[in-house]
């Protein structure tokens, strides 16, 4: 069952690499993601403010773009007659749903580091990610750099 379904997933991955509406949408989103860096930086007191503002933005663009796709792929199998030829075949139709569902979250995966890495890069560019301090007693770190940087990647990871 694994191996057909990895194989399946392998099909679906590589129709879905060669169409034009999933990197169009991913260079939309990567797009927002640096221009929010851009515009909120002049605000924000630290990297990590801008790039939660980075975060904000961008993360419910892509779960619009992932409804989207989830569903333009079982769409575009009737609307081709890809599903036609599909059925007779000799797999379970769940393996299909499975390997759809698991080029989906891939794809999700793949979204979201895309969104952190554009926007934790140009935040490094115009900020850089210090510690956080109180501004009214700058000798006092509340939460180190190291800390933040953790919690940010646990963050985006979940």
């Amino acid at each position: 069952m694994i191996g057909r379904v990895w194989t399946l997933f392998a099909i679906e991955w590589m129709k879905l690499s060669r169409q034009a509406f999933p990197l169009v949408c991913t260079l939309a989103i990567a797009l927002a993601a640096l221009t929010t860096a851009l515009f909120t930086a002049p605000e924000c007191q630290n990297g990590f403010d801008s790039l939660a503002r980075c975060l904000q933005v961008s993360v419910p663009l892509a779960a619009i773009f992932l409804v989207a796709l989830g569903a333009l792929q079982f769409s575009s199998e009737a609307t081709l007659g890809v599903l036609r030829l599909l059925l007779p075949k000799p797999f379970h139709r769940g393996e299909w749903v499975a390997a759809k569902a698991l080029c989906l979250c891939v794809a999700a995966c793949l979204l979201l580091a895309v969104i952190a890495a554009v926007g934790a890069a140009a935040v490094q560019l115009l900020h850089g990610f210090e510690d956080i301090r109180d501004p009214s007693f700058p000798e006092v770190v509340h939460r180190s750099r190291a800390v933040m940087l953790r919690d940010t990647a646990t963050g985006v990871g979940l």
